[in-house]
């Protein structure tokens, strides 16, 4: 079993933890997750947007907006 861990981890590692290898590995990983914030920060915006409404609304003294 030595005798096939030493080119299995030499390989891995002349493979995968070059930078060009390795790059594509961790953006593979880390995009759903930018995807996510992505999608987090959008829904932040429009509640903020949706809560400023509000406000400006109440501050008029309506309880509906136009339109």
């Amino acid at each position: 079993m030595a005798t096939l861990d030493t080119p299995v981890t030499v390989d891995l590692v002349a493979e995968l933890l070059q930078p060009g290898p390795l790059r594509a590995t961790l953006a593979s990983l880390w995009a759903p997750n930018a995807e996510r914030m992505a999608e987090a920060t959008a829904a932040k915006v429009r509640c903020v947007a949706n809560s400023s409404q509000l406000n400006r609304l109440m501050e008029d003294g309506k309880d509906k907006p136009d339109g």
